[in-house]
């Protein structure tokens, strides 16, 4: 990762014209897909061309390279609880085609609120958030602001946890806060959970530590929706 940062980051690097563009999000494009279902079930008509085409095509991401200037492939990812993830094991795919991409993690609100903590499985009392991270990956960067390790995707509870022992000791651990339950036997080196709930947790605690003066290595654990753990593991090398 050559530089990292939320929505409110004033600048973005200089970004390769041929870069790739990773759209990622764990309830995309949830939005629209409201509008058309109220419109096909509710009012009995059909969804409107601009809203079928913005939940059957790529064009957030079309309208994103558009306005940056970039011309590489674009491609929306998808997948409840471990959407960055998923855009990152994508990424990590060795390929001759590519070798900078823009990945954007996103996770819009949706109103009425009591509606999307319902959709997103939270409690009726929890805080909503939209978020919107950003990361710019080189593979040819000579000084980057942190290396990605391969993500580590295991099914079995115990097993993973005996992964985490194994991990070097001085390893910052970060947790999804649907996973307390696990997180007791390391709780020594556990960092704070992120306040964001569900949505986007996983890009804000990446963001925290790229943010941060840490050298130690990090690891983040979360869980996804189709049951198996994901750790996703980075070395922060200063800057």
């Amino acid at each position: 990762i050559n530089s990292a940062g939320p929505s409110t980051t004033p600048a973005l690097p200089a970004i390769a014209s041929d870069a790739a563009l990773y759209v990622a999000s764990e309830s995309p494009m949830l939005g629209d897909c409201v509008k058309v279902l109220n419109s096909t079930i509710v009012e009995q008509r059909p969804p409107t061309p601009f809203e079928f085409m913005n939940i059957s095509g790529n064009m957030a991401g079309f309208y994103i390279a558009q306005q940056i200037g970039i011309d590489g492939p674009q491609l929306a990812i998808a997948r409840r609880h471990a959407g960055l993830e998923a855009a990152l094991e994508l990424l990590q795919l060795p390929t001759p085609t590519h070798r900078h991409a823009l990945l954007g993690c996103v996770e819009e609100g949706v109103w009425p609120l009591a509606a999307q903590r319902q959709r997103v499985g939270l409690p009726k009392d929890a805080a909503m958030f939209e978020t919107s991270h950003w990361f710019y990956c080189d593979a040819d960067c000579r000084a980057p602001l942190a290396e990605l390790l391969p993500i580590l995707r295991i099914v079995d509870g115990h097993e993973m946890q005996a992964v985490l022992a194994q991990l070097p000791a001085d390893t910052q651990l970060a947790w999804h806060p649907a996973l307390d339950a696990f997180r007791q036997p390391f709780a020594a080196r556990s960092l704070a959970n992120v306040e964001l709930g569900s949505q986007g947790v996983t890009a804000e605690a990446l963001c925290r530590y790229l943010e941060s003066s840490s050298t130690a290595p990090w690891c983040h654990v979360t869980r996804g929706g189709d049951g198996a753990f994901y750790l996703l593991r980075a070395q922060r090398h200063g800057g």
